[in-house]
Protein backbone atom coordinates (compact mmCIF):
# COMPACT_ATOMS: atom_id res chain seq x y z
CA UNK A 1 0.00 0.00 0.00
CA UNK A 2 1.91 2.99 -1.21
CA UNK A 3 0.83 6.44 0.25
CA UNK A 4 0.80 9.07 -2.92
CA UNK A 5 -0.65 12.25 -1.36
CA UNK A 6 -3.11 13.35 1.81
CA UNK A 7 -5.56 16.47 1.45
CA UNK A 8 -7.13 18.02 3.85
CA UNK A 9 -10.26 20.92 4.35
CA UNK A 10 -11.16 22.07 7.66
CA UNK A 11 -10.13 19.48 10.13
CA UNK A 12 -8.94 19.55 13.00
CA UNK A 13 -6.71 23.20 13.02
CA UNK A 14 -6.22 22.72 9.23
CA UNK A 15 -8.60 24.75 6.68
CA UNK A 16 -6.61 23.38 3.34
CA UNK A 17 -3.41 21.08 2.96
CA UNK A 18 -2.02 18.44 0.94
CA UNK A 19 1.01 16.49 1.69
CA UNK A 20 2.58 14.64 -1.52
CA UNK A 21 5.93 13.86 -0.42
CA UNK A 22 5.47 9.93 -0.14
CA UNK A 23 6.94 8.20 -2.53
CA UNK A 24 10.78 7.95 -2.09
CA UNK A 25 12.19 6.46 0.95
CA UNK A 26 13.76 8.46 3.21
CA UNK A 27 14.01 10.16 6.82
CA UNK A 28 11.59 12.80 7.43
CA UNK A 29 11.40 15.45 10.68
CA UNK A 30 8.45 17.06 11.23
CA UNK A 31 8.48 20.04 13.61
CA UNK A 32 6.32 22.66 14.62
CA UNK A 33 5.66 26.53 15.51
CA UNK A 34 2.84 27.47 17.47
CA UNK A 35 2.58 31.30 16.94
CA UNK A 36 -0.05 31.64 18.84
CA UNK A 37 1.07 30.33 22.19
CA UNK A 38 4.32 30.02 21.43
CA UNK A 39 6.15 26.63 21.20
CA UNK A 40 5.90 23.62 19.21
CA UNK A 41 3.23 21.97 21.38
CA UNK A 42 -0.55 22.42 19.71
CA UNK A 43 0.86 23.79 16.07
CA UNK A 44 -0.51 20.74 14.13
CA UNK A 45 2.45 18.34 13.83
CA UNK A 46 0.29 15.36 14.73
CA UNK A 47 -2.82 16.03 12.67
CA UNK A 48 -2.18 14.87 9.35
CA UNK A 49 -1.76 11.13 11.19
CA UNK A 50 -5.12 11.96 12.53
CA UNK A 51 -6.27 13.14 9.09
CA UNK A 52 -5.21 9.92 7.55
CA UNK A 53 -6.23 7.25 9.98
CA UNK A 54 -9.88 9.44 10.38
CA UNK A 55 -10.12 9.15 6.46
CA UNK A 56 -9.57 5.19 6.27
CA UNK A 57 -11.05 4.06 9.43
CA UNK A 58 -13.37 6.86 10.47
CA UNK A 59 -11.40 7.29 13.73
CA UNK A 60 -8.02 8.97 15.08
CA UNK A 61 -5.18 7.50 16.87
CA UNK A 62 -6.59 10.20 19.86
CA UNK A 63 -10.37 8.98 19.55
CA UNK A 64 -11.59 11.89 17.95
CA UNK A 65 -14.96 10.86 16.20
CA UNK A 66 -17.79 12.65 14.30
CA UNK A 67 -17.95 16.29 14.58
CA UNK A 68 -14.93 16.71 16.78
CA UNK A 69 -12.65 16.81 13.84
CA UNK A 70 -14.46 19.41 11.93
CA UNK A 71 -12.31 22.98 12.33
CA UNK A 72 -13.96 24.85 14.93
CA UNK A 73 -13.54 28.06 13.16
CA UNK A 74 -15.51 26.83 10.08
CA UNK A 75 -17.91 24.16 11.65
CA UNK A 76 -18.38 22.67 8.27
CA UNK A 77 -17.31 21.17 4.66
CA UNK A 78 -15.00 18.94 6.74
CA UNK A 79 -12.96 16.99 3.67
CA UNK A 80 -9.66 13.84 4.11
CA UNK A 81 -8.66 12.70 0.66
CA UNK A 82 -6.04 9.73 0.93
CA UNK A 83 -4.61 8.68 -2.50
CA UNK A 84 -2.68 5.07 -2.78
CA UNK A 85 -1.78 2.48 -4.80
CA UNK A 86 -3.06 -1.36 -3.34
CA UNK A 87 -2.66 -4.38 -5.58
CA UNK A 88 -1.90 -2.39 -8.92
CA UNK A 89 -5.30 -0.57 -8.79
CA UNK A 90 -5.13 3.36 -7.56
CA UNK A 91 -7.49 3.97 -5.12
CA UNK A 92 -8.89 7.54 -3.79
CA UNK A 93 -10.37 7.45 -1.00
CA UNK A 94 -12.56 10.53 0.06
CA UNK A 95 -14.42 11.43 4.04
CA UNK A 96 -16.68 13.90 4.51
CA UNK A 97 -18.42 15.49 7.49
CA UNK A 98 -21.31 18.23 7.29
CA UNK A 99 -19.88 19.27 3.89
CA UNK A 100 -22.30 21.13 1.64
CA UNK A 101 -22.40 18.88 -1.47
CA UNK A 102 -21.59 15.55 0.04
CA UNK A 103 -22.82 15.42 4.10
CA UNK A 104 -21.07 13.22 5.91
CA UNK A 105 -20.72 10.68 2.89
CA UNK A 106 -17.62 7.84 2.76
CA UNK A 107 -16.41 7.36 -0.99
CA UNK A 108 -13.97 4.75 -2.03
CA UNK A 109 -12.74 5.67 -5.97
CA UNK A 110 -10.82 2.35 -7.39
CA UNK A 111 -9.57 3.09 -10.76
CA UNK A 112 -11.86 5.63 -11.12
CA UNK A 113 -14.81 3.80 -10.72
CA UNK A 114 -17.06 4.99 -7.52
CA UNK A 115 -17.78 1.87 -5.24
CA UNK A 116 -19.94 3.16 -2.23
CA UNK A 117 -22.03 0.37 -0.62
CA UNK A 118 -25.27 2.30 0.54
CA UNK A 119 -23.88 2.70 3.69
CA UNK A 120 -21.54 4.10 5.34
CA UNK A 121 -20.66 1.37 7.44
CA UNK A 122 -20.81 -1.20 4.56
CA UNK A 123 -18.72 1.03 2.68
CA UNK A 124 -15.82 1.12 5.32
CA UNK A 125 -16.42 -2.60 5.97
CA UNK A 126 -15.82 -3.01 2.31
CA UNK A 127 -13.15 -0.91 2.17
CA UNK A 128 -10.80 -2.52 5.43
CA UNK A 129 -11.69 -5.49 3.66
CA UNK A 130 -9.85 -4.51 0.33
CA UNK A 131 -6.95 -3.30 2.28
CA UNK A 132 -6.69 -6.06 4.63
CA UNK A 133 -6.41 -3.82 7.34
CA UNK A 134 -8.45 -2.61 10.58
CA UNK A 135 -8.08 1.14 12.53
CA UNK A 136 -6.55 -1.19 15.85
CA UNK A 137 -4.02 -3.10 13.23
CA UNK A 138 -3.18 0.32 11.67
CA UNK A 139 -2.21 2.02 14.94
CA UNK A 140 0.02 -0.88 16.06
CA UNK A 141 2.41 -0.66 12.65
CA UNK A 142 2.03 1.71 10.77
CA UNK A 143 1.22 5.02 12.97
CA UNK A 144 3.10 4.94 16.68
CA UNK A 145 1.05 7.70 17.91
CA UNK A 146 2.15 9.98 21.09
CA UNK A 147 1.03 8.92 24.05
CA UNK A 148 -0.49 5.68 22.39
CA UNK A 149 -1.68 3.56 25.07
CA UNK A 150 -1.14 0.27 23.51
CA UNK A 151 1.42 -2.02 24.07
CA UNK A 152 1.59 -5.98 22.32
CA UNK A 153 4.42 -7.18 24.87
CA UNK A 154 2.03 -6.16 27.34
CA UNK A 155 -1.47 -6.76 26.11
CA UNK A 156 -3.58 -9.74 27.26
CA UNK A 157 -3.33 -13.36 26.20
CA UNK A 158 -6.49 -12.90 24.05
CA UNK A 159 -5.68 -9.70 22.88
CA UNK A 160 -1.88 -10.68 21.62
CA UNK A 161 -3.58 -13.67 19.63
CA UNK A 162 -6.11 -11.53 18.14
CA UNK A 163 -3.62 -8.94 16.99
CA UNK A 164 -1.35 -12.10 15.78
CA UNK A 165 -4.18 -13.14 13.93
CA UNK A 166 -4.89 -9.49 12.20
CA UNK A 167 -1.57 -9.72 11.34
CA UNK A 168 -1.30 -12.87 10.03
CA UNK A 169 -4.88 -12.95 8.24
CA UNK A 170 -5.65 -16.02 9.78
CA UNK A 171 -8.64 -14.75 12.04
CA UNK A 172 -11.31 -17.68 12.25
CA UNK A 173 -13.99 -15.69 14.52
CA UNK A 174 -16.76 -15.74 12.25
CA UNK A 175 -16.22 -19.49 11.20
CA UNK A 176 -15.71 -20.21 15.34
CA UNK A 177 -19.32 -18.54 15.76
CA UNK A 178 -20.60 -20.70 12.80
CA UNK A 179 -19.39 -23.42 14.07
CA UNK A 180 -20.65 -22.37 18.20
CA UNK A 181 -23.87 -21.47 16.47
CA UNK A 182 -24.21 -25.47 14.79
CA UNK A 183 -23.23 -26.66 18.17
CA UNK A 184 -26.17 -25.14 19.91
CA UNK A 185 -28.52 -26.24 17.01
CA UNK A 186 -27.18 -29.53 17.45
CA UNK A 187 -27.32 -29.31 21.16
CA UNK A 188 -31.25 -28.56 20.43
CA UNK A 189 -31.62 -31.06 17.77
CA UNK A 190 -30.40 -33.82 20.66
CA UNK A 191 -33.03 -32.84 23.15
CA UNK A 192 -35.78 -32.26 20.18
CA UNK A 193 -35.01 -35.87 19.30
CA UNK A 194 -34.59 -37.07 22.83
CA UNK A 195 -37.45 -35.53 23.87
CA UNK A 196 -39.81 -37.61 20.97
CA UNK A 197 -37.89 -40.30 21.98
CA UNK A 198 -38.82 -40.80 25.46
CA UNK A 199 -42.41 -39.30 24.63
CA UNK A 200 -42.77 -42.16 22.30
CA UNK A 201 -41.45 -44.64 24.12
CA UNK A 202 -43.92 -43.90 27.01
CA UNK A 203 -46.73 -44.62 24.91
CA UNK A 204 -45.42 -48.14 23.14
CA UNK A 205 -47.99 -50.58 24.89
CA UNK A 206 -48.72 -54.25 24.12
CA UNK A 207 -51.90 -54.01 21.69
CA UNK A 208 -52.95 -57.42 22.55
CA UNK A 209 -53.27 -56.90 26.00
CA UNK A 210 -55.36 -53.88 25.74
CA UNK A 211 -58.96 -53.76 26.29
CA UNK A 212 -59.47 -56.85 27.79
CA UNK A 213 -61.63 -55.90 30.39
CA UNK A 214 -63.60 -53.56 27.97
CA UNK A 215 -63.89 -56.71 25.79
CA UNK A 216 -65.78 -58.92 28.60
CA UNK A 217 -67.78 -55.81 29.91
CA UNK A 218 -69.13 -55.19 26.26
CA UNK A 219 -70.14 -58.64 25.58
CA UNK A 220 -71.80 -58.90 28.68
CA UNK A 221 -73.58 -55.86 28.29
CA UNK A 222 -74.26 -56.94 24.68
CA UNK A 223 -76.13 -60.58 26.53
CA UNK A 224 -78.41 -59.03 29.01
CA UNK A 225 -79.17 -56.14 26.58
CA UNK A 226 -80.18 -59.46 23.96
CA UNK A 227 -82.13 -61.45 27.23
CA UNK A 228 -83.88 -58.15 27.28
CA UNK A 229 -84.87 -57.61 24.19
CA UNK A 230 -85.97 -61.15 23.59
CA UNK A 231 -88.30 -61.39 26.77
CA UNK A 232 -89.50 -57.65 25.83
CA UNK A 233 -90.71 -59.54 22.28
CA UNK A 234 -92.06 -62.72 23.84
CA UNK A 235 -94.51 -60.09 26.19
CA UNK A 236 -95.34 -57.70 22.99
CA UNK A 237 -95.87 -60.74 21.39
CA UNK A 238 -98.66 -62.26 23.99
CA UNK A 239 -100.29 -58.56 23.30
CA UNK A 240 -100.19 -59.28 19.91
CA UNK A 241 -102.35 -62.23 20.06
CA UNK A 242 -104.51 -60.85 22.63
CA UNK A 243 -105.24 -58.10 20.49
CA UNK A 244 -105.30 -59.89 16.99
CA UNK A 245 -108.65 -62.00 19.25
CA UNK A 246 -109.90 -58.47 20.71
CA UNK A 247 -109.85 -57.31 16.89
CA UNK A 248 -111.47 -60.17 15.30
CA UNK A 249 -114.78 -60.09 18.00
CA UNK A 250 -115.01 -56.71 16.28
CA UNK A 251 -114.65 -57.66 12.10
CA UNK A 252 -118.71 -57.83 12.28
CA UNK A 253 -119.30 -53.92 13.15
CA UNK A 254 -119.08 -52.82 9.80
CA UNK A 255 -122.16 -55.80 8.75
CA UNK A 256 -123.84 -55.05 11.66
CA UNK A 257 -123.98 -50.96 11.33
CA UNK A 258 -125.00 -51.42 7.63
CA UNK A 259 -127.84 -53.71 8.78
CA UNK A 260 -129.29 -51.08 11.37
CA UNK A 261 -129.09 -48.61 8.41
CA UNK A 262 -130.61 -50.68 6.12
CA UNK A 263 -133.24 -51.14 8.39
CA UNK A 264 -132.91 -47.58 9.55
CA UNK A 265 -134.03 -46.47 6.13
CA UNK A 266 -136.82 -48.93 5.17
CA UNK A 267 -138.22 -48.14 8.68
CA UNK A 268 -138.02 -44.41 7.78
CA UNK A 269 -139.18 -44.76 4.09
CA UNK A 270 -142.51 -46.80 6.32
CA UNK A 271 -142.74 -43.58 8.15
CA UNK A 272 -142.77 -41.16 5.98
CA UNK A 273 -145.24 -43.18 4.05
CA UNK A 274 -148.07 -43.26 7.08
CA UNK A 275 -146.95 -39.81 8.09
CA UNK A 276 -148.11 -38.61 4.61
CA UNK A 277 -151.37 -40.78 5.03
CA UNK A 278 -152.13 -39.66 8.77
CA UNK A 279 -151.96 -36.17 7.41
CA UNK A 280 -154.67 -36.82 4.87
CA UNK A 281 -156.46 -38.50 7.36
CA UNK A 282 -156.25 -35.26 9.36
CA UNK A 283 -157.20 -32.91 6.50
CA UNK A 284 -160.44 -35.59 6.05
CA UNK A 285 -161.19 -35.09 9.58
CA UNK A 286 -160.96 -31.90 9.80
CA UNK A 287 -163.00 -31.39 6.70
CA UNK A 288 -165.81 -33.68 7.95
CA UNK A 289 -165.80 -31.75 11.37
CA UNK A 290 -166.45 -28.75 9.34
CA UNK A 291 -169.07 -29.90 7.30
CA UNK A 292 -170.94 -31.40 10.54
CA UNK A 293 -170.71 -28.38 12.18
CA UNK A 294 -172.30 -26.26 9.72
CA UNK A 295 -175.42 -29.28 9.45
CA UNK A 296 -175.76 -29.09 12.76
CA UNK A 297 -176.12 -25.10 12.52
CA UNK A 298 -179.51 -26.17 9.74
CA UNK A 299 -182.89 -25.57 11.70
CA UNK A 300 -184.75 -27.08 9.16
CA UNK A 301 -187.67 -25.92 6.40
CA UNK A 302 -187.18 -25.03 2.77
CA UNK A 303 -183.32 -24.23 2.50
CA UNK A 304 -180.39 -24.69 0.20
CA UNK A 305 -178.19 -27.67 1.73
CA UNK A 306 -174.44 -26.15 2.95
CA UNK A 307 -173.44 -29.32 1.24
CA UNK A 308 -175.04 -29.83 -1.83
CA UNK A 309 -176.37 -26.43 -2.79
CA UNK A 310 -180.31 -28.27 -2.87
CA UNK A 311 -183.44 -27.83 -1.13
CA UNK A 312 -183.50 -30.07 1.77
CA UNK A 313 -185.62 -30.72 4.43
CA UNK A 314 -184.77 -31.46 8.20
CA UNK A 315 -184.96 -34.90 8.18
CA UNK A 316 -182.96 -35.19 5.08
CA UNK A 317 -180.42 -32.65 7.24
CA UNK A 318 -180.22 -35.34 10.60
CA UNK A 319 -179.59 -38.22 7.80
CA UNK A 320 -177.17 -36.33 6.30
CA UNK A 321 -175.02 -35.46 9.35
CA UNK A 322 -175.45 -38.82 10.85
CA UNK A 323 -173.68 -40.27 8.06
CA UNK A 324 -171.28 -37.05 8.60
CA UNK A 325 -170.62 -38.17 11.95
CA UNK A 326 -169.81 -41.76 11.49
CA UNK A 327 -167.79 -40.92 8.22
CA UNK A 328 -165.96 -38.69 10.67
CA UNK A 329 -165.48 -41.18 13.57
CA UNK A 330 -163.97 -43.92 11.38
CA UNK A 331 -161.49 -41.31 9.67
CA UNK A 332 -160.09 -40.51 13.10
CA UNK A 333 -160.20 -43.64 13.77
CA UNK A 334 -158.47 -44.91 10.92
CA UNK A 335 -155.97 -41.48 11.30
CA UNK A 336 -155.34 -43.21 15.20
CA UNK A 337 -154.24 -46.53 14.32
CA UNK A 338 -151.90 -44.59 11.44
CA UNK A 339 -150.99 -42.20 13.94
CA UNK A 340 -150.11 -45.62 16.50
CA UNK A 341 -148.46 -47.36 13.31
CA UNK A 342 -146.06 -44.28 12.61
CA UNK A 343 -145.38 -44.14 16.78
CA UNK A 344 -144.62 -48.02 16.82
CA UNK A 345 -141.89 -47.47 13.61
CA UNK A 346 -140.74 -44.22 15.39
CA UNK A 347 -139.53 -46.43 18.32
CA UNK A 348 -138.06 -49.01 16.27
CA UNK A 349 -136.02 -46.36 14.87
CA UNK A 350 -135.05 -45.26 17.98
CA UNK A 351 -133.85 -48.24 18.90
CA UNK A 352 -131.52 -48.69 16.08
CA UNK A 353 -130.46 -45.43 16.86
CA UNK A 354 -129.42 -46.78 20.62
CA UNK A 355 -127.92 -49.88 18.17
CA UNK A 356 -126.03 -47.70 16.01
CA UNK A 357 -124.51 -45.59 18.99
CA UNK A 358 -123.24 -49.17 20.61
CA UNK A 359 -121.90 -49.60 17.12
CA UNK A 360 -119.78 -46.34 16.84
CA UNK A 361 -118.88 -46.85 20.77
CA UNK A 362 -117.57 -50.23 19.26
CA UNK A 363 -116.06 -48.96 16.20
CA UNK A 364 -114.13 -46.40 18.56
CA UNK A 365 -112.79 -48.98 20.71
CA UNK A 366 -112.16 -50.83 18.03
CA UNK A 367 -110.21 -47.60 16.26
CA UNK A 368 -108.23 -47.52 19.60
CA UNK A 369 -107.17 -51.23 19.02
CA UNK A 370 -106.25 -51.03 15.43
CA UNK A 371 -103.53 -47.95 17.07
CA UNK A 372 -102.34 -49.74 19.64
CA UNK A 373 -102.26 -52.86 17.49
CA UNK A 374 -100.26 -50.22 14.97
CA UNK A 375 -97.69 -49.34 17.69
CA UNK A 376 -97.03 -52.72 18.87
CA UNK A 377 -96.21 -54.06 15.51
CA UNK A 378 -93.84 -51.21 15.18
CA UNK A 379 -92.25 -51.93 18.68
CA UNK A 380 -92.13 -55.99 18.09
CA UNK A 381 -90.04 -54.48 14.22
CA UNK A 382 -88.08 -52.87 16.28
CA UNK A 383 -87.04 -55.52 18.74
CA UNK A 384 -86.82 -57.86 16.15
CA UNK A 385 -84.45 -55.11 14.24
CA UNK A 386 -82.45 -54.73 17.58
CA UNK A 387 -81.97 -58.67 18.51
CA UNK A 388 -80.65 -59.15 14.77
CA UNK A 389 -78.34 -56.01 15.17
CA UNK A 390 -77.35 -56.93 18.54
CA UNK A 391 -76.57 -60.76 17.42
CA UNK A 392 -74.45 -59.59 14.54
CA UNK A 393 -72.67 -57.04 16.20
CA UNK A 394 -68.91 -57.22 16.50
CA UNK A 395 -66.95 -56.14 19.58
CA UNK A 396 -65.62 -52.17 18.93
CA UNK A 397 -62.67 -52.99 20.87
CA UNK A 398 -61.42 -55.64 18.78
CA UNK A 399 -61.43 -52.83 15.68
CA UNK A 400 -59.17 -50.10 18.57
CA UNK A 401 -57.05 -52.97 18.95
CA UNK A 402 -56.35 -53.25 15.68
CA UNK A 403 -55.81 -49.63 15.58
CA UNK A 404 -53.20 -50.17 18.37
CA UNK A 405 -51.89 -52.51 16.26
CA UNK A 406 -50.92 -49.98 13.80
CA UNK A 407 -50.33 -47.05 16.00
CA UNK A 408 -47.49 -49.04 17.41
CA UNK A 409 -46.15 -50.08 13.94
CA UNK A 410 -46.02 -46.36 13.48
CA UNK A 411 -43.91 -45.52 16.71
CA UNK A 412 -41.37 -48.17 16.14
CA UNK A 413 -41.10 -47.00 12.44
CA UNK A 414 -40.81 -43.36 14.09
CA UNK A 415 -38.33 -44.62 16.94
CA UNK A 416 -36.15 -46.06 14.35
CA UNK A 417 -35.99 -43.25 12.47
CA UNK A 418 -34.96 -41.08 15.42
CA UNK A 419 -32.70 -42.77 16.59
CA UNK A 420 -31.10 -43.47 13.66
CA UNK A 421 -31.10 -39.16 13.90
CA UNK A 422 -29.52 -39.83 16.89
CA UNK A 423 -26.68 -41.94 15.90
CA UNK A 424 -26.02 -39.30 13.11
CA UNK A 425 -26.27 -36.38 15.53
CA UNK A 426 -23.08 -38.35 17.22
CA UNK A 427 -21.06 -38.00 14.77
CA UNK A 428 -22.34 -34.51 13.70
CA UNK A 429 -21.37 -34.04 16.95
CA UNK A 430 -17.75 -35.20 16.89
CA UNK A 431 -17.56 -33.37 13.44
CA UNK A 432 -18.36 -30.06 15.02
CA UNK A 433 -16.60 -30.36 18.33
CA UNK A 434 -13.22 -30.88 15.63
CA UNK A 435 -13.67 -27.72 14.03
CA UNK A 436 -14.66 -26.02 17.07
CA UNK A 437 -10.86 -26.74 18.07
CA UNK A 438 -9.65 -26.13 14.60
CA UNK A 439 -10.95 -22.84 14.58
CA UNK A 440 -10.37 -22.04 18.13
CA UNK A 441 -7.06 -20.81 19.73
CA UNK A 442 -6.10 -24.69 20.21
CA UNK A 443 -6.23 -25.39 16.72
CA UNK A 444 -5.09 -24.11 13.33
CA UNK A 445 -4.23 -20.25 14.97
CA UNK A 446 -2.39 -21.77 17.41
CA UNK A 447 -0.43 -24.48 14.60
CA UNK A 448 0.29 -20.81 12.97
CA UNK A 449 1.82 -19.21 15.75
CA UNK A 450 3.54 -22.04 16.41
CA UNK A 451 5.44 -21.69 12.72
CA UNK A 452 5.61 -18.13 12.81
CA UNK A 453 6.99 -18.27 16.72
CA UNK A 454 10.68 -18.68 15.45
CA UNK A 455 10.11 -15.78 12.62
CA UNK A 456 8.46 -13.24 15.01
CA UNK A 457 11.69 -14.32 17.49
CA UNK A 458 13.84 -13.31 14.91
CA UNK A 459 12.72 -10.19 13.85
CA UNK A 460 12.16 -8.73 17.21
CA UNK A 461 15.58 -9.70 18.48
CA UNK A 462 17.18 -7.82 15.31
CA UNK A 463 15.17 -4.50 16.62
CA UNK A 464 15.76 -4.80 19.68
CA UNK A 465 19.69 -5.89 19.08
CA UNK A 466 19.33 -2.31 17.55
CA UNK A 467 17.77 -0.88 20.06
CA UNK A 468 19.29 -1.92 23.47
CA UNK A 469 22.87 -2.93 22.21
CA UNK A 470 22.22 -6.70 22.79
CA UNK A 471 21.27 -6.45 26.23
CA UNK A 472 17.70 -7.58 25.64
CA UNK A 473 16.31 -10.87 24.02
CA UNK A 474 12.50 -11.36 22.95
CA UNK A 475 11.06 -15.02 22.95
CA UNK A 476 7.98 -15.51 21.77
CA UNK A 477 6.47 -19.23 22.70
CA UNK A 478 3.06 -20.65 21.81
CA UNK A 479 3.21 -22.36 25.66
CA UNK A 480 3.77 -21.11 28.85
CA UNK A 481 5.43 -22.98 31.68
CA UNK A 482 4.01 -23.21 35.05
CA UNK A 483 5.49 -23.39 38.05
CA UNK A 484 4.15 -26.95 38.51
CA UNK A 485 6.00 -28.05 35.20
CA UNK A 486 3.22 -28.33 33.23
CA UNK A 487 2.84 -26.79 29.99
CA UNK A 488 -0.07 -24.47 29.20
CA UNK A 489 -1.25 -23.70 25.65
CA UNK A 490 -0.56 -19.82 25.84
CA UNK A 491 0.98 -17.49 23.50
CA UNK A 492 3.52 -15.91 25.71
CA UNK A 493 6.14 -13.15 25.26
CA UNK A 494 9.44 -13.78 27.49
CA UNK A 495 12.16 -10.75 28.17
CA UNK A 496 15.78 -12.00 28.89
CA UNK A 497 18.79 -9.84 30.10
CA UNK A 498 21.92 -11.48 30.82
CA UNK A 499 20.23 -14.67 30.41
CA UNK A 500 18.03 -14.25 33.31
CA UNK A 501 14.11 -13.57 32.53
CA UNK A 502 12.66 -10.06 33.18
CA UNK A 503 9.11 -9.30 33.74
CA UNK A 504 8.07 -6.32 31.54
CA UNK A 505 7.18 -4.07 34.42
CA UNK A 506 10.35 -4.27 35.49
CA UNK A 507 12.35 -2.34 33.04
CA UNK A 508 12.71 1.59 33.15
CA UNK A 509 10.24 3.73 30.80
CA UNK A 510 12.50 4.00 28.31
CA UNK A 511 13.32 0.17 28.18
CA UNK A 512 9.81 -0.52 27.97
CA UNK A 513 9.40 1.95 24.75
CA UNK A 514 12.65 0.18 22.84
CA UNK A 515 11.04 -3.46 23.79
CA UNK A 516 7.71 -2.42 22.25
CA UNK A 517 8.85 -0.18 19.37
CA UNK A 518 11.22 -3.54 18.58
CA UNK A 519 8.49 -5.90 18.74
CA UNK A 520 6.01 -3.17 16.93
CA UNK A 521 8.45 -3.38 13.75
CA UNK A 522 8.75 -6.90 13.70
CA UNK A 523 4.62 -7.36 13.35
CA UNK A 524 5.22 -4.73 10.59
CA UNK A 525 7.21 -6.99 8.70
CA UNK A 526 5.54 -10.49 9.22
CA UNK A 527 2.36 -8.44 8.03
CA UNK A 528 4.70 -7.70 4.86
CA UNK A 529 6.42 -10.82 4.59
CA UNK A 530 3.79 -13.08 4.65
CA UNK A 531 1.02 -11.79 3.14
CA UNK A 532 2.50 -8.69 1.13
CA UNK A 533 0.93 -5.95 3.23
CA UNK A 534 3.73 -3.49 3.00
CA UNK A 535 3.53 0.20 3.58
CA UNK A 536 5.39 2.97 2.34
CA UNK A 537 5.21 5.10 4.75
CA UNK A 538 6.02 4.59 9.12
CA UNK A 539 4.78 7.36 11.22
CA UNK A 540 6.40 7.80 14.71
CA UNK A 541 4.98 10.45 16.64
CA UNK A 542 6.77 11.79 20.02
CA UNK A 543 8.27 8.04 20.31
CA UNK A 544 11.74 9.83 22.14
CA UNK A 545 10.15 11.06 25.31
CA UNK A 546 11.01 7.79 27.49
CA UNK A 547 14.55 7.60 25.57
CA UNK A 548 17.61 8.69 27.18
CA UNK A 549 20.77 9.66 24.71
CA UNK A 550 22.33 6.73 24.49
CA UNK A 551 18.35 5.13 23.41
CA UNK A 552 17.90 8.24 20.99
CA UNK A 553 21.05 6.91 19.38
CA UNK A 554 19.63 3.55 18.89
CA UNK A 555 16.18 4.73 18.05
CA UNK A 556 17.87 7.10 15.21
CA UNK A 557 19.55 3.77 14.22
CA UNK A 558 16.39 2.04 13.86
CA UNK A 559 14.56 4.89 12.25
CA UNK A 560 17.52 4.60 9.74
CA UNK A 561 17.33 1.34 9.10
CA UNK A 562 13.41 1.32 8.36
CA UNK A 563 13.91 4.37 6.10
CA UNK A 564 16.50 2.58 3.30
CA UNK A 565 12.66 1.24 2.36
CA UNK A 566 10.32 3.45 3.46
CA UNK A 567 9.23 7.09 3.83
CA UNK A 568 9.49 7.46 7.48
CA UNK A 569 8.17 10.62 8.84
CA UNK A 570 8.97 11.67 12.92
CA UNK A 571 7.05 13.91 14.71
CA UNK A 572 9.75 15.24 17.41
CA UNK A 573 10.86 18.27 19.47
CA UNK A 574 14.30 17.37 20.65
CA UNK A 575 16.85 19.68 18.44
CA UNK A 576 19.85 16.96 18.30
CA UNK A 577 17.64 15.15 15.83
CA UNK A 578 17.49 18.07 13.02
CA UNK A 579 20.79 17.77 11.47
CA UNK A 580 20.35 14.11 11.03
CA UNK A 581 17.39 13.98 9.02
CA UNK A 582 17.00 13.97 5.20
CA UNK A 583 13.94 16.21 4.84
CA UNK A 584 12.04 18.80 7.04
CA UNK A 585 8.62 19.41 7.04
CA UNK A 586 7.30 22.45 8.95
CA UNK A 587 4.31 23.17 10.74
CA UNK A 588 3.24 26.97 10.99
CA UNK A 589 -0.09 27.71 13.15
CA UNK A 590 -0.84 31.37 13.25
CA UNK A 591 -4.47 32.77 13.99
CA UNK A 592 -5.68 29.18 15.02
CA UNK A 593 -4.65 27.92 11.31
CA UNK A 594 -2.22 25.51 10.88
CA UNK A 595 -0.36 24.86 7.57
CA UNK A 596 2.36 23.25 5.69
CA UNK A 597 4.91 25.84 4.98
Amino acid sequence: MDFVSLRIENFLSYQKAEFTDFAKPGLTLIEGQNLDEGGSNGSGKSTPWDALSWCLFGQTVRGLKNDEVIHRGVGKDCLVSVVFEHSGKKWRIERFRKHFDFGNRLLPIVDGALLELGTVAHTQEFIEQSLGIDFELFRCTIVFAQGETFNFVNETNKKQKEILSKVMKIDFSSNLVQVKKAIKAHGSEVDEVEEKVTVLRSHQRDADKLYKDEIELWEAERKEKLRDLVNDLGTEEGENKELKGRLRSLELIEKVEAKVSDAQKSLNAKIVLLSHKETKLSVAYSYLQKELAGILKFKGGEATCPTCSQMVDLEHVKEHAKALKLKSEDTLEVKNKVARAVKVLQDQYDKYDEKKLAISKKQREQDRLHHEYDTLQKSIASLKSGIKELKGAKNPYHGLIEEEKEKQKRIEAKLKELEKRLEEIGDDKSYLEFWEEAFGDSGIKSFVFDLICSTLTQKANYYANMMTNGQVVIEFDTQKKLKTGELRDKFDVSLLTGGDKVRYEAYSGGEKRKISLAVDMALSDIMADYYGSTFNVVVFDEQTNYLDKNGRESFLRLLKEIAKTKRVLVVDHDAEFKGRFDTIWTVEKRDGVSRLL
